[in-house]
């Protein structure tokens, strides 16, 4: 008896100690932060953590009697309150760890699975047919899927007519490539036996048609590469999708016949700090550790041989932003529009962004003039969603749609607007000539060329030949037509011979590329921050 007495009494104080050491902790994460806020503001030294995300800004209100009545100015200045906090990142941060460390919740929008593996919400729901929207057992949902494939048929004929085409691909889902790590609970939800997700579903139908498309799935089970996405993000991995951006423009140079510039991968990097969007969901956890991992990335360029200008618009969500980012964002192409799912429009050639409210505010028009190619990416997520309406909308649309020549200048001279050119990669008038970045280009219509030849006059400033020489590469439709080198600063003329250069209807497409730029801010002279290279005085026919 004396033994168990003494066994229960130790008991008694360990549970007694536990209580204790639960209160201290609780008291310490609670005092923490108002401690710091009262060092704070003494000190003036900020003890808080940034935050990543939309962050909604609050001014303090004013006080009002009428607004007190109404109850408006209490709530106004408990949003000010609450989100001016001065420890109000360390106290966010120290409530999402807790969470995330001992119990496996996120912040809501992502969900902890196994291993800590990070999912979004939406992609398990696709992925197991959590609601009926993603069940595409019911015939309603078939049928709207169906009539989704029809309209992209549809498009494609349509686009054909006026000289013009359609790529579609489907880019991947995480809770597919690691449905083992998404929690049991989910599995549970999902109940019955009888589903079908929009995926497979689409992957069938597409079989049926002729359309130009490409299944990033599938592409991944044929490349050597052996990563598909991280535990701490929800895009795929780097290499993947530098394989998959690779392999789209591979297939638009095959579906054309044309020979589109393409991306060059080389030797495999890696890294323990993620590169991009390789963190993209942990970091929206707003917490302070995390399982790390091993990050990898392909060394990329862009091969600079003869060519024909990739002229597109283009449709999706973020998964669509690394085609962007590997390909249109090198400079290289005369023409991207991009419409994301959110409707957000984006002129990549001019920096121009439109808010989308209604299709019709769009001006379809100018975007398939300046394009010869419509690509749409649809992710396996917001199948569902039916690209927003964008492809019903532009199905209709082309019934009407008739392309429109548009005008262009005769010649490139500085002071002329470059609205009267298709431009890229040319800064504003100055005196008698405009800066150009390291890989500019304009579209020119003239008559005389194909008879005189193409002049262009520059100037090559001193920084870029301060420790060596300058390449200046000139291609024209397509064809490199001069590869110079230059040693010494000052003005240049480069003249074309009629011969050279391969005429298109009197149109020409000319693109400079330099093998050197610089900004001025950083070599500590200007607060100027653009990228320059030389400066243009004159494109046209050679007088």
């Amino acid at each position: 008896m004396k033994i168990e007495r003494l066994v229960m009494r130790f008991q008694n104080i360990i549970n007694v100690n536990r209580k204790k050491i639960v209160s201290i902790i609780f008291f310490v994460i609670i005092a923490t932060p108002l401690l710091l806020q009262v060092l704070g503001e003494w000190t003036g030294y900020s003890f808080d953590y940034s935050l990543n995300g939309y962050t909604d800004i609050y001014e303090k209100p004013k006080a009002s009697l009428k607004e007190w009545m109404k109850g408006e100015y209490q709530k106004q200045y408990s949003d000010w309150v609450s989100n001016n906090f001065v420890t109000r990142g360390l106290g966010i941060k120290n409530y999402n760890q807790i969470r995330y460390s001992l119990f496996d919740i996120g912040n809501g929008k992502q969900v902890i699975g196994k291993d800590h593996y990070i999912f979004q919400q939406p992609y398990i729901d696709a992925y197991l047919c959590l609601n009926e929207d993603n069940n595409y057992i019911y015939e309603g949902n078939k049928n709207k899927l169906q009539k989704y494939v029809g309209d992209l048929v549809e498009i494609d004929h349509k686009l054909k007519k006026v000289g013009k085409k359609l790529f579609f691909y489907i880019t991947p889902s995480k809770a597919r490539y690691f449905s083992d790590k998404i929690p049991d609970r989910y599995y549970k939800m999902s109940g019955s036996d009888s589903s079908l997700s929009g995926y497979e579903y689409l992957k069938y139908l597409l079989t049926e048609t002729d359309l130009n498309y490409l299944d990033s799935n599938q592409l991944f089970k044929d490349s050597s590469v052996d990563i598909s996405f991280y535990s701490t993000g929800i895009h795929w991995s780097r290499p993947f999708e530098q394989v998959t951006d690779k392999k789209i423009i591979e297939a638009l140079s095959d579906c054309s016949g044309e020979q589109y510039r393409n991306i060059e991968l080389g030797g495999l990097n890696s890294s323990y700090i993620p590169y991009w969007r390789d963190s993209d969901v942990q970091d929206l956890l707003n917490i302070f550790t995390a399982p790390k991992e091993t990050y990898y990335e392909y060394v990329s360029n862009i091969d600079v041989e003869e060519y024909k200008p990739l002229r597109a618009l283009l449709q999706g969500g973020s998964f669509a932003q690394g085609l962007i980012t590997d390909y249109f964002d090198e400079s290289i192409d005369s023409s991207l529009y991009y419409i994301n799912y959110n409707k957000h429009l984006y002129d990549n050639n001019t920096g121009d962004h439109q808010t989308i409210s209604e299709w019709d505010d769009v001006d379809f028009q100018k975007l398939l003039d300046g394009s010869d190619w419509v690509i749409i990416e649809l992710n396996e997520a917001v199948i569902s969603n039916y690209s927003d309406g964008f492809v019903e909308y532009l199905d209709n649309y082309l019934d009407s749609y008739v392309p429109r020549k548009q005008e262009l200048a005769d010649n490139f001279v500085p002071s002329q607007e470059l609205s009267r050119t298709r431009a890229r990669g040319y800064y504003g008038y100055e005196d008698t000539y405009r800066w150009t970045t390291n890989d500019s280009s304009l579209t020119l219509y003239n008559e005389r060329i194909a008879e005189e030849g193409l002049k262009i006059e520059f100037v090559v400033p001193d920084q870029l030949v301060v420790e060596g020489s300058v390449t200046v590469k000139i291609f024209v439709n397509g064809q490199m037509c001069t590869d110079e080198t230059y040693t010494d600063f000052g003005d240049y003329c480069v003249n074309i011979k009629p011969e050279k250069i391969e005429s298109k209807k009197d149109t020409y497409c000319i693109e400079i590329v330099s093998s050197k730029c610089f900004v001025p801010s950083e070599l500590g002279n200007s607060t100027d921050s653009r990228v320059l290279s030389l400066k243009m005085k004159y494109i046209g026919e050679n007088e």
